[in-house]
């Protein structure tokens, strides 16, 4: 029997996490984390879903979404298998290179979406060594730095708001 389809819910925020199959890398190059960005941006403009936050580690990913029409799994999925074929063609392989479809948690309350979004970008942490959060370069947070512009598709306001602009200190708390 199949898994049952995922429900899309218009206006829904979402956690999303995938890692790797095997726990294998998915990030191998400084151009697949450029590629994924690049990806995160195209899905985003094609079908509305609006990017907030974003934590690229070797091998798995972070997002926080918000899904104004709905749309996360056929965002996922494209994501998913543009940058399935990139790696596969650049590494000779087949197959997705996830563990298996992307995971994600319905965010219903504000508290859980700030929490969501500092967690996210907490995790460099988990590093081996460790990294500073802000010095990350494939995570969201150098933009609410203001290290960086951020890019159209990426949304740095609500999270911003939720803390009362103090998003850095409670990150870092």
């Amino acid at each position: 029997m199949g898994r049952g389809a995922r429900q899309d819910i218009e206006g829904a925020w979402h956690h999303v996490v995938n890692r790797g199959a095997d726990r294998g890398r998915i990030f191998f190059s400084r151009n697949d984390g450029l590629a994924f960005e690049h990806l995160l941006a195209e899905g985003a403009e094609v079908l509305g879903v609006e990017v907030h936050a974003y934590c690229l580690m070797p091998n798995h990913f972070h997002l926080l979404l918000h899904c104004p029409q709905g749309g996360l799994s056929k965002y996922m999925q494209r994501l998913g298998s543009k940058y399935s074929r990139r790696i596969n063609a650049r590494l000779d392989g087949e197959g997705s290179i996830f563990r298996s479809r992307f995971g994600s948690t319905l965010l219903d309350s504000p508290i859980y979406l700030a929490q969501a979004g500092r967690y996210i970008h907490r995790n460099p942490l988990e590093l081996s060594p460790p990294v500073d959060p802000i010095c990350y370069r494939w995570s969201s947070l150098r933009f609410y730095a203001g290290f960086e512009v951020p890019p159209p598709w990426l949304h740095t306001s609500r999270l911003v708001n939720l803390c009362a602009g103090d998003y850095l200190d409670y990150v870092a708390a």
